[in-house]
């Protein structure tokens, strides 16, 4: 543990840290690539699902331990607005725009059969306003 690493884990928790991690999360997942695992099928019924989103949350979570656990992740949440002032992104895209995004984290403890250390990038998506008042726990 060193300066320089405690200097990368604080820039991750920054905005822009958390910005930065959201798209290469959301550009490795489309990539067209030969070691993607996504199908023709499955891509365009995940694009027209992000298409039609609520709400989209990107999280980065990172467990381990060993007999006792911890977890906890940081991510960001994006939801469309009701604001319709922008009505030049309206027309053109046929959706409302997407808000500034929310900072979000979690944490956890755990006990049991435990060994290891992983990290996982999620993509959340919440297609209704009580999908997003639900993760959010409103």
């Amino acid at each position: 543990y060193t300066w320089d690493t405690k200097k990368a884990m604080d820039d991750r928790l920054t905005m822009e840290g958390l910005l930065k991690q959201a798209r290469k999360s959301l550009t490795q997942y489309f990539a067209n690539t030969s070691d993607s695992k996504l199908i023709k099928i499955e891509e365009r019924i995940s694009k027209k699902i992000l298409r039609k989103a609520r709400g989209i949350a990107f999280i980065t979570e990172v467990k381990g331990g060993f007999l006792f656990g911890a977890k906890g992740g940081s991510g960001i949440i994006l939801t469309r607005t009701d604001d319709i002032s922008s009505s030049i992104t309206v027309q053109k895209t046929k959706f409302r725009p997407w808000s500034p995004p929310c900072a979000v984290g979690f944490a956890g403890v755990s006990a049991g059969f435990i060994a290891g250390l992983t990290k996982i990038d999620h993509i959340v998506i919440l297609p209704t306003q009580q999908h997003i008042d639900i993760f959010m726990g409103a």
